[in-house]
């Protein structure tokens, strides 16, 4: 009988345990060390099931990851396999040697974080890339903690949903591959949306959804084409349909050997920028040379200028067959790169060409735009705003939707003028259409950043639910610039049940927030006037110099093709945050340009050191700084020098140590707690002291008021000639131009801003025509940034008023 028992019970137990769900095994995403034993069923590299559950990687085989960080500043090492703000690039992926490739993504990683992430871009195609059987291939990974059975990958081309795959690779990279139906994609303009909905395996906290994040790879992300000729180009129009490379760049090799006889670097310059206005490239790059020898191996554009005579043989053409002014794109042969040919039978000719190609695509300077152009990064573009206005979400590209997570997101982009001047009065409004259940509790905020910086933060307080209609939510506008402004907006949800967490809660779907396209952003009316210096404007809009008729005076120095080239990059990005084609004059000297607005390029040592004192950098730059760049210890004293010690270089140290400290406290208190900081107590502007670069920095991007105080210098060096032509390829990339800011911006070592210098000294130029409304707006931003100013006004206004009041009194009423 005892032995019967036990053995009903072990049946018992066993069945119990078969029976038991396991809806947050996490083994199977850990590397398998213990056996070398193949899987019963090894996942497929490319996934085209759509209903796939499996949590295990796309490739079965084990890799370490490499020790990442999280971009929200959390980390993850001991958790998950997050990613690097700037990772290796991966190696591409393979694909059949007759497809061509076509590259989607507009930057390197594309990463999308939290519980719902949505990002959109426009690309351009060919009518034979259009009509051609195409494959979609989508390369990613996850962080281990991403739930597969509830999160999910979805793309869409022009509105028509073609992948919705499970996120399952939290080791080792995962494909996604789709064959893409005819008509999906068309002749021109295709929109391509990707979102990722996620949910965490076991945590219900809204600080968990920082842990949330799946990343798109450049390199395995892309369109293939069964066909080995390239993309079908029929004219200088299909250059929008190029393509960069797996890093959202694109390297465009500019090509001219008359360049080593002639004076053309002013015309050349132009075709940069009508190239650069022409195409569709997320992140360009430009070299200029007289031959291809130096140049980038393998650019992605190839563009050859000049005489048929002298080109023909680097663009393979043949002389006779060339007449008039000519434009020719061309498909490469084999593995090599389209060409772009601008030539005729004389100078005039081929310079004549160039005219042809920026002809379609400048306009006249002052024109105004209704739109910054950004769709090769973001969709919609930003709509630019000139005065009061209010956008709904849906103009700004949010729709009305649900959400059932934790922390819900969305983000959108808008523009201002150059002339923008309210950052330190009024508020923007957020006028908000929403509504959540009753089930999430008091004590959830509503947070909204602008430029990654937070603006205003709302409590939620509603106990049973709200239904909000035009709900007003402030915005300051401190951190508003001219140019592209993004605006994040975020809702935390708090409800009992995620206090709970039960099992499988992290996978409900029950709605408990929706936002409604009705929704408005509100800015008012705001001032506007010009400042110098002010490199956000340069960035933003390009301003002074996209209000320039005439052509600007550049100074490259030594005229050396480094420097060309990093003028060609720096006006070529310029020209497309103008939205025209800058005109520019190569000059010799300074003084030409000293009553005008100008651009400089070069080394200290090639660069006046008047121009250098100009704009605040010291002219003892060019012995100081290149010196220590060759020696290849950045951040260390040159070998055999020894800095002096004394005693009283120590007794003044230790003596202002305590001051020095209690200044910084009584600083920090004063602008943490009301806002205020130094640069707002004072009556006039401080002198700014000679910025000296150091070891670290690879370029500098300073401005100033000219000295004639009627323009605007702007000078971009490096301590050497291949500093010059390799940091401008660096600060024209997206990440690193939207950085440049107040009157000086120092670059380090890593290609990141290192340094951004304030100007104490800015000056004012009148943008519009004079407006009782608009000098209103300009002296309350005025006063509103130098208080002690308008508390001296106040003041002097009250003693007026008084007296005037005494006076009056004293004339009224009967004296005894």
């Amino acid at each position: 009988m005892t032995r019967t028992a036990i053995a009903l019970a072990a049946l018992l137990l066993a069945a119990d345990a078969h029976a038991q769900g396991t809806p947050f095994d996490m083994s199977p995403e850990r590397p398998i060390i213990e056996e070398d034993v193949a899987p019963e069923a090894p996942a497929s590299p490319e996934v085209s099931t759509p209903e796939r559950e499996t949590s295990e990687p796309a490739t079965p085989q084990p890799v370490e990851p490499p020790s990442l960080s999280d971009p929200d500043g959390r980390s993850d090492a001991d958790t998950e396999p997050s990613a690097s703000p700037a990772p290796e690039p991966s190696e591409p992926a393979t694909s059949a040697e007759a497809d061509t490739l076509r590259y989607l993504l507009p930057e390197p990683l594309l990463r999308l974080n939290g519980e719902g992430s949505r990002r959109n871009w426009a690309i351009y195609l060919t009518e034979e890339q259009a009509a051609s059987a195409v494959r979609l291939n989508v390369g990613y990974r996850n962080a281990v903690v991403v739930a597969p059975e509830a999160s999910r990958l979805s793309v869409s081309i022009n509105g028509v949903s073609v992948l919705h795959e499970s996120i399952q690779a939290p080791g080792n990279p995962g494909e996604l591959t789709v064959d893409l139906a005819a008509g999906v994609l068309q002749p021109g303009r295709n929109e391509i949306s990707v979102q990722a909905v996620q949910r965490h395996r076991t945590d219900c906290s809204i600080e968990s959804t920082y842990e949330l994040w799946t990343e798109l790879d450049g390199a395995r992300t892309f369109l293939a084409f069964p066909t080995s000729d390239a993309i079908g180009l029929t004219g200088v129009e299909d250059l929008r349909a190029l393509s960069g490379d797996m890093n959202g760049s694109a390297d465009i090799a500019i090509i001219a050997p008359v360049l080593a006889r002639s004076d053309i670097g002013a015309e050349l310059l132009r075709l940069t920028q009508a190239i650069a206005l022409s195409s569709s490239f997320p992140d360009p790059q430009f070299s200029v040379a007289p031959n291809e020898d130096g140049l980038i191996d393998g650019p992605d554009l190839r563009v050859f200028a000049g005489t048929a005579e002298d080109i023909a043989d680097l663009a393979e053409i043949e002389p006779a067959q060339i007449s008039g002014p000519t434009l020719m794109l061309v498909d490469g042969e084999g593995n090599t790169s389209p060409k772009l040919i601008v030539t005729g039978q004389t100078q005039q000719e081929w310079l004549t060409a160039i005219t042809q190609i920026a002809q379609q695509v400048d306009r006249p300077a002052g024109a105004p735009r209704e739109f910054l152009t950004t769709e090769t990064n973001w969709t919609p573009n930003a709509p630019m705003i000139y005065e009061g206005r209010a956008l709904s979400f849906a103009e700004l590209g949010i729709g009305s939707e649900q959400f059932s997570g934790r922390r819900y997101a969305r983000a959108f982009q808008f523009a201002v003028p150059s002339d923008f001047y309210a950052g330190s009065y009024g508020q923007a409004r957020i006028l908000l259409d929403a509504a959540y259940t009753g089930a999430v509790l008091p004590g959830g905020l509503i947070n909204v950043y602008v430029n990654g910086n937070i603006a205003t933060s709302v409590p939620m307080t509603a106990r049973r639910g709200a239904v909000l209609r035009q709900f007003p939510i402030k915005v300051t506008m401190e951190h508003f610039k001219p140019g592209v402004n993004t605006v994040l907006f975020e809702v935390d949800l708090i409800t009992r049940a995620d206090e709970v967490c039960a099992p499988g809660a992290t996978t409900d779907t029950t709605p408990r927030f929706a936002i409604f396209d009705t929704s408005q952003f509100v800015l008012p009316d705001f001032a506007r006037i010009g400042q110098i210096p002010n490199l956000a404007a340069v960035a933003g809009t390009g301003y002074p110099y996209n209000l320039s008729q005439d052509p600007v005076p550049l100074m490259i120095g030594r005229g050396s093709t480094a420097s060309l080239s990093a003028a060609a990059n720096f006006l070529a990005r310029m020209s497309v945050a103008s939205g025209r084609i800058v005109p520019t004059q190569l000059v010799m000297s300074a003084e030409i340009a000293r009553d005008r607005s100008a651009i400089f390029f070069g080394t200290p040592a090639s660069i006046a050191g008047s121009v250098l004192t100009q704009v605040g950098i010291d002219a003892q730059a060019a012995t100081n700084w290149a010196p220590a760049r060759s020696t290849g210890q950045i951040g260390s004293p040159v070998a055999g020098e020894s800095v002096p010690v004394t005693m009283e270089a120590w007794r003044g140290q230790m003596q202002a140590g305590w001051i020095a400290r209690t200044t910084e406290s009584l600083r920090n208190w004063a602008s943490e707690t009301f806002n205020i900081t130094s640069d707002m107590l004072r009556f006039a502007p401080e002198q700014d002291a000679p910025f000296v670069p150091a070891e670290g920095d690879t370029m500098v991007v300073a401005q100033s008021i000219n000295p004639s105080g009627t323009g605007t210098w702007t000078v971009v060096t490096a301590p050497d000639e291949a500093g010059m032509q390799q940091g401008a390829r660096e600060l024209v990339r997206n990440t690193n131009w939207s950085q440049l800011a107040g009157h000086l911006t120092a670059f380090s070592a890593d290609g990141l801003p290192g340094r951004v210098l304030e100007s104490g000294t800015i000056s004012l130029i009148e943008s519009q025509p004079p407006s009782f409304a608009n000098y209103r707006l300009i002296a309350a931003n005025w006063l509103s940034s130098n208080i002690l100013s308008y508390a001296l006004a106040l003041v002097f206004v009250c003693i007026v008023v008084g007296a005037a009041t005494s006076g009056l009194l004293s004339r009224l009423g009967r004296r005894r």
